[in-house]
This record gives structure tokens, C-alpha cells and sequence, in this order.
């Protein structure tokens, strides 16, 4: 192909990108040509100037009401580095902003990093609003980009309702581009159900480190993860999600979604930490004690920063989202109601919730379902018990030995135990804390064939002493089973499989019980 005819093909897909964009009036593409607009507010006519270099993450609504919406910006000046600033909240039915609905006078706090939130009330139903926020500077005025959003329908409007729902947006290494379709689409809304930003810097087990990226100011604060020249951050302190969210709201694409929709936004998990439950963090699968209540609050505290959240309690007029309550107090599970069609719950499965179903440092010999927990499961469903039981494994009571065996038992509980501290010796726990976990986790009843592994190992390593005795056959013929946590696909010490990824689930089919590998999804 000629130079010509590519470069002809070019023009002509940025040509028919732009007039798909220009015919649902972008913001980009009507600021490019924007010299100055004159507004009137107060009775006094202003020209107003482009000003997207003090509002560097645009503009942004959120909570879509019949009667209300909040609307966000962030001020910055580095003149005035350190200051609060003063801006002014215009809003319009008319696009054009000819006449004025709202004139309002904020603050943005340097506390609050400079963002500025507002709760407008009193608008009406299903009704588009236009709003733009606007700096004074050496007797010039500079607008923000021009925002758009929309009120939700009255609860007896049967209008259809169009929305986008979107999540799991990571913009280390990669960009926007599936959501220039949301700019061609007449939605009322849009929502996120998670992970609006990703927590890590670039993580080389899933974000593309040679693409775009960022570099946290307050590395200190953060929290390091991989080893030398492939040392890596996550967040933890304020300046840290604060950057992570100024760097995500810096893009184009995002800020022209924010600037045509409001957001109707729920958090998971990276917003905090990956995998995350309440204030623990993963990234050690248990080999450490990750649960750090602040850093908690520091994610909390930022997300109220960038996201407008109205829980029911958020009086209208000026927002400070330094108020808002955070961890363990913070609520964000809250509904929605779209007209008469449209009933959208938001729920937080992050907040409140314990460890995962199967602990990252579980043994892996700990049995979960015993004999008596699998009979009820199994009578529930109308399967006997010892119709399936050879599908499970049998295993050892510790507690409660067979008669005679009492001192095998022990035996095996000795040995199980140094073996186990041994191992978490070599996992990277200290030597009292290897032992005090393995005596918390021999006891009671274990799976024989992870027993037996350890008693192999054992054996292996023990060439001068009598090995420790296996059980016979017939003795394991008489023992009960059940459900370990090896069998659901837990089989090392610290691992994320077989806990929270790739868990081995136990379902009905055909009246017997089968195992059935599924990926856990976060």
C-alpha cells in the first residue's frame, strides 16, 4: 500500500471519528474552537475564557435524583499552591447557558486537595442540566470544560431508561478506548460497579509497565512489593490514592464520559487493595499480617474525595467530603430508583465481610465438611451418605483416636507438627511463629492423605530412626469422610489458588456428587 493511500485511510477514519463525535456535540470538540464565551450571573456579563489548565480532571456528576445531583470539580492553581480557591458553580437548562438556573459560590479546600463537591437540589424529573465551574484569576475568568447530566425520571414515568455500566478500569498501561461508544449513546447514566482505579503502580503479573504509568511522589508511604529492578507500589497513603485518581481522571476519554453522564459509582476491592476484605490486604496470602486499618481510611477518604456519594444523609448545598465517615463507619450501599422500569440496588460486599471462604493460609489438611456436615448436605439433596463417600477423603481424628491407636495418634500429631513448623520455617516465618501455627493447625480432624504426605516426608528425612508406622488398610476403611481443603484445590501453605482462585466446588449432578473446577472470579 502507497504512502498516499495510507495516509488517505487515516484522514478518513479520524474524519468519520470526529463527525460521529461532533454529532452528539462533544465537549472536546466543542471547546477546541472555544475563544471565550459571555455569561451572565448576577446580572453582570462576563467573557469567559478556556480553563481546562485549573480544572485538570474536568468536571463530573454523580447520584442521578428525581429532585437532586451532585457535581464535582477540582480546582488547581500553581500559583497559589497550598491555598484554598474560590470558584463558581453555573448551571443551565440551556446549552448555551443563556439563562441560569444556579449561580453558586464554593470553595475548594486544599485539605480536600482541591476538589470542590456540591449537592444541587430542587431540579426536575428526567431533565438535562448543563453546568460549568468557573475560576477568577488577575480579573479574568476561566471556565471548566462544559459539563452535561440528567435527573432520573419521577417513580411513575414509564419512560425507558439507557445506561452503560462499566468496572474494573485500570489505566496503568492501557487506555480508555471501548468508551468512546458511551459518547455516541444517549444514556441516562452510567454505572460502576468497581474498581475505578487499580491500586498497584505497575504490577508485572497483569498491567503493562511499558505503556503509560505513573510514579508515586510518596513512595514511603506506599507500600513496596516485588524486589529490586522489578520493585513495584501499592497504595497507602492519601498523596498515593490521590495520584492514582488524579492520574485515572487525567484522561481524555474518562473526562469526556464524566463530562455527559452522571456516575452512579459502588466500590470493590482495588479501590482499597486487591482482593481485599474490610481493612486486610492479600498480597502475602496470609504469610504476613496485612490488615492496616488507616490505609483503609486513606483509600475511603480519597474515594470521597473523586466520587460523589449521596447515602440519604447528604444535606444540599456545599459537600465536604472530609466529613464523610469512613472505615468501619462508612456506608455506601444505598438504591436508585429510574422511573417506574428501573430499580438499581448497589450493595458492598467489600466493607462487610470476613476473611475469603477458604483462607489463604489455610492447612490444607484442615477438613471443613466432617462426616456429619456432609450427611446433612447430602440428606438435603436425597443422596445417602454412603452411596458417595468414596468421592471424599477419609480422615484422621486427632481428638478422638480409635481404641488402641491413642499413641499412634500422638505420635502422629509430634511429628506433624515439626514437620509443619519446618515448612513454614522455609515459607519465611519466624521459627516461634512456624511453631505456634503449626500447633494451631494440628489438631482435630485432617485429611489421611495430606497426613500421610507429611508422614512421607518425615520418613524420608529420618534414615537413622524408626520410621513412623502408616495406617493399614483395613484401618482406613473404617475411617470417616469428608470435604478438606485440599480437595477444593487448596494445596499450599500460602497460595491464592484453591482459596479465592480456581476453588474445586462440590455440586449435584445427576443425583451424585461430582467436583467441578471453577475460577473464582474478584
Amino acid at each position: 500500500m502507497s504512502n498516499a493511500e495510507t495516509s488517505r485511510r487515516r484522514f478518513l477514519r479520524r474524519a468519520t471519528v470526529a463527525a460521529g463525535t461532533i454529532a452528539v456535540g462533544s465537549p472536546l470538540v466543542a471547546l477546541a474552537a472555544d475563544t471565550g464565551t459571555d455569561l451572565t450571573w448576577r446580572g453582570v456579563r462576563r467573557l469567559v475564557r478556556p480553563g481546562r489548565g485549573f480544572f485538570p480532571q474536568s468536571v463530573a456528576s454523580f447520584e442521578p435524583r428525581p429532585d437532586s445531583v451532585i457535581l464535582w470539580a477540582r480546582v488547581a492553581d500553581a500559583d497559589f499552591a497550598g491555598q484554598d480557591l474560590d470558584v463558581t458553580l453555573l448551571v443551565s437548562r440551556d446549552p448555551f447557558m443563556r439563562t441560569l438556573v444556579a449561580a453558586t459560590d464554593l470553595r475548594a479546600h486544599e485539605s480536600d486537595g482541591g476538589v470542590v463537591q456540591v449537592k444541587l437540589t430542587g431540579l426536575l424529573a428526567r431533565t438535562r442540566y448543563h453546568y460549568r465551574f468557573v475560576y477568577a484569576k488577575s480579573g479574568k475568568w476561566f471556565g471548566s470544560a462544559p459539563g452535561r447530566t440528567q435527573t432520573a425520571a419521577g417513580e411513575n414515568d414509564p419512560s425507558p431508561v439507557r445506561f452503560a455500566f462499566c468496572s474494573c478500569e485500570d489505566a496503568i498501561g492501557r487506555y480508555y478506548n471501548s468508551y468512546w461508544s458511551l459518547l455516541t449513546q444517549p444514556l441516562d447514566f452510567v454505572a460502576f460497579i468497581g474498581d475505578y482505579i487499580y491500586e498497584t503502580t505497575g504490577d508485572p503479573s497483569f498491567q503493562n509497565i511499558s505503556g503509560r504509568g505513573l510514579t508515586f511522589t510518596d513512595t514511603a508511604g506506599a507500600i513496596a512489593q516485588g524486589s529490586g529492578a522489578a520493585t513495584y507500589y501499592a497504595a497507602a497513603s492519601v498523596s498515593n490514592y490521590r495520584e492514582l485518581y488524579r492520574f485515572y481522571r487525567s484522561d481524555p476519554v474518562l473526562q469526556s464520559v464524566h463530562e455527559r453522564f452522571p456516575l452512579v459509582k459502588i466500590w470493590d476491592d482495588h479501590e482499597t487493595s486487591d482482593d481485599c476484605w474490610g481493612a486486610t490486604a492479600t498480597y502475602t496470602n496470609g504469610l504476613r499480617n496485612e490488615f492496616n486499618v488507616q490505609r483503609r481510611r486513606n483509600a475511603e477518604h480519597v474515594f470521597f474525595e473523586y466520587i460523589g456519594i449521596d447515602d440519604g444523609s447528604v444535606v444540599p448545598g456545599e459537600i465536604e467530603p472530609a466529613a464523610k465517615p469512613v472505615y468501619p463507619d462508612a456506608r455506601i450501599y444505598r438504591d436508585f430508583r429510574f422511573g417506574a422500569n428501573l430499580h438499581l440496588l448497589l450493595t458492598d460486599y467489600r466493607s462487610f465481610r470476613p476473611d475469603h471462604l477458604i483462607p489463604e493460609d489455610a492447612f490444607p489438611g484442615t477438613v471443613a465438611v466432617d462426616r456429619g456436615a456432609l450427611t446433612l448436605l447430602l440428606g438435603a439433596s436425597g443422596v445417602p451418605y454412603d452411596a458417595v463417600k468414596a468421592s471424599f477423603s477419609p480422615y484422621l481424628d486427632l481428638g478422638a483416636p480409635p481404641a488402641g491407636f491413642a499413641p499412634l495418634f500422638a505420635a502422629y500429631a509430634q511429628v506433624l507438627t515439626g514437620v509443619l513448623a519446618g515448612a513454614y520455617s522455609q515459607e519465611g516465618l519466624a521459627p516461634a511463629d512456624a511453631q505456634a501455627k503449626a500447633v494451631g493447625n494440628i489438631h482435630g480432624k485432617l485429611d489421611l492423605q495430606v497426613v500421610n504426605a507429611f508422614l512421607g516426608i518425615y520418613n524420608a528425612l529420618r534414615t537413622t530412626v524408626t520410621p513412623v508406622p502408616l495406617l493399614d488398610a483395613a484401618i482406613v476403611a473404617t475411617l470417616d469422610r469428608g470435604i478438606s481443603f485440599a480437595i477444593m484445590g487448596k494445596t499450599a501453605l500460602f497460595s491464592s489458588l484453591g482459596a479465592r482462585y480456581f476453588v474445586v466446588k462440590v455440586i449435584r449432578a445427576n443425583n451424585r456428587l461430582s467436583s467441578k473446577q471453577n475460577a473464582t472470579l474478584h
